[in-house]
């Protein structure tokens, strides 16, 4: 098969990792294989790093979004995120409270559904 210009084949297969951006640095990275991580993008003392939150569907986008939140507040409070990984891993949809008290975060918590 070929593949035209932007390396899509003619049966709609896309050779390449895509971004599906979820606004805030969240994004869904699709792979070539159909698979889909939740990644965060962030950037800590200068340097921009990614933490991974896990597949879709197995996470679904109210826990990924929890999760990006809880890391925004390690963030704010000077803390690397991707150090708290396992930390991270254990919110779901109600642990986000837990965390911003543990990264000592005086904001309140925004509720991810709105």
């Amino acid at each position: 098969m070929r593949a035209d210009a932007h390396g899509e084949q003619k049966n709609g297969v896309v050779r390449y990792r895509r971004r599906v951006s979820f606004g805030q640095s969240l994004y869904l990275l699709v792979m070539p294989t159909g698979r889909r991580y939740w990644q965060y993008r962030y950037r800590f003392e200068g340097r921009q790093n990614v933490l991974s939150f896990g597949r879709y569907p197995y996470v679904p986008i109210e826990t990924a979004w929890a999760r990006r939140h809880a890391a925004r507040h390690f963030i704010e409070a000077g803390v690397d995120p991707a150090g708290e990984r396992e930390a991270l891993r254990r919110i779901f949809v109600s642990g986000v409270d837990q965390i911003d008290r543990r990264a000592g975060a005086t904001s309140p918590s925004r509720d991810p559904a709105g």
